[in-house]
């Protein structure tokens, strides 16, 4: 299912700290049930956004954000209250089941505060396309339905949001193709690649989910989310950062890389915002908190400008550098 874990109360993570807390012991039988809490620190781990270039033209789109089995996230509306000043500049798009997007459009269309933010109040805004209940299309936020198995979908959802893939344009997918086979989730980020090529854009691909299927920790993992109806369907074929930076190579992206989130907290996140993090409440159970971060990683797939030769070497991350053809020689032994 592509969005059981983004189906929850996700409005938390995104409430402007990096993490409400650290995650506490679990309970007897439950070891990740701190996966919501993960979640917030792989929120975090993309970075604060960056603007667009102040220089740009007012009500020139110059960037583009596709959430890939976006859930009930509100990211969107975090950036939209940050960065009002930019407002024009981006074009950000939702997709998940028609289910999800038509529980997601009443709550946003029944809450002022929200519907302002989508600037769906203003004049001249679309109604909604006919046939596709709950879709929202507004100057510059676009909720659709759309199967991340169905491609051909996919694409008709893409057009009905105007979506231009000569932008930068950056996917986000967060603990959803996890749950996918694996085929179908790597036809997706070959799709999200293909997509900028054809249209000679450049594009970033950063995906947050599960890592290490294969010591004691990510068995009682798996088996818990199988026993709670939603298996891990793609951990066993990708189950290394290695196999994961040669899926995203071996499906066309320039470069990538991949952190487990011991990497990200310890090495990538701002200091000040550990800290702060850290300030909110008295821990010291680090060993089972570095344990659940070794088993959630986040993976980015870069796509360089087709004028650019792609970068063969890089200092940071897994696997940089690895030729095409190492990468398909090992994306097939962990597809095996």
């Amino acid at each position: 299912n592509n969005n059981k874990n983004n189906n929850n109360n996700n409005n938390n993570i995104t409430s402007g700290e990096p993490h409400d807390r650290a995650p506490k012991k679990p309970k007897t039988g439950g070891v990740v049930n701190d996966v919501d809490k993960g979640l917030r620190g792989g929120t975090q781990g993309g970075g604060t956004p960056t603007p667009p270039p102040s220089e740009a033209k007012k009500g020139a789109i110059t960037h583009q954000i596709v959430s890939l089995g976006a859930g009930f996230d509100t990211s969107f509306f975090k950036l939209r209250r940050y960065y009002a000043h930019h407002d024009g500049h981006y074009r950000y798009i939702e997709v998940d089941f028609n289910d999800v997007v038509q529980r997601k459009s009443a709550l946003i269309t029944s809450t002022p505060e929200l519907a302002k933010l989508a600037s769906l109040d203003q004049p001249g805004v679309p109604p909604p396309k006919a046939g596709i209940p709950g879709e929202l299309h507004g100057p510059f936020y676009h909720l659709v339905s759309g199967d991340l198995r169905d491609l051909e979908g996919l694409d008709k959802a893409m057009e009905r949001c105007g979506a231009d893939f000569s932008l930068p344009t950056l996917f986000l997918s967060e603990c959803v193709l996890i749950y996918m086979p694996p085929k179908l989730s790597t036809n997706v980020i070959r799709w999200a690649c293909e997509k900028a090529k054809q249209a000679r854009g450049t594009a970033q691909f950063v995906a947050y989910e599960q890592v290490r299927p294969n010591d004691p920790f990510g068995v009682t993992m798996m088996r818990n989310l199988q026993g709670r109806g939603c298996p891990l369907l793609g951990l066993k074929a990708y189950p290394t950062l290695d196999a994961q930076v040669a899926r995203y190579l071996g499906a066309g992206w320039s470069r990538a890389w991949s952190w487990d989130m011991n990497t990200v907290y310890s090495e990538l996140l701002d200091p000040s915002d550990r800290t702060k993090a850290e300030r909110i409440e008295l821990f010291d159970e680090f060993e089972e908190w570095h344990l659940f971060g070794a088993h959630y990683c986040i993976t980015v797939g870069v796509l360089d400008s087709p004028d650019k030769e792609a970068i063969s070497t890089g200092e940071e991350g897994v696997g940089v550098g690895s030729s095409k053809k190492d990468a398909s020689e090992a994306d097939q032994k962990a597809s095996t």
